[in-house]
């Protein structure tokens, strides 16, 4: 999944010097794949979501990332609104996050750093 994101958004397309025409969807080189893949990340994003709304309904008591964010969430108390895309965007840049790092820590091993 990081690999193929970081492929589509990977360099300049003719789209990008023409964004305020609002054409930039006709002119990019992988709109209909980059669409697709946001698609997939975003239903794939809720269903951990959900799932872990329907364990927490279920009255499992695990404590990680996910069930924090969303006891927060229905605790209130914040000084912000966290709604149920913030979760899903904070989900997702958590494990893109994680998967960077699993291929950054060897090479910065191989570096000697």
């Amino acid at each position: 999944m990081v690999y193929e994101v970081s492929n589509m958004l990977g360099g300049y397309t003719v789209g990008d010097l023409f964004l305020s025409m609002g054409m930039d969807h006709l002119l990019h080189r992988d709109a209909l794949a980059l669409r697709y893949l946001f698609r997939w990340m975003e239903a794939f994003l809720d269903r951990i979501v959900q799932e872990h709304l329907k364990q927490h309904k279920d009255g499992e008591k695990r404590k990680d990332f996910v069930n924090y964010l969303l006891e927060s969430q229905e605790r209130g108390g914040l000084d912000f609104l966290l709604s149920h895309d913030n979760v899903k965007a904070l989900v997702g840049a958590n494990l893109i996050y994680s998967s960077l790092l699993i291929f950054l820590i060897p090479y910065t091993y191989s570096l000697g750093v």
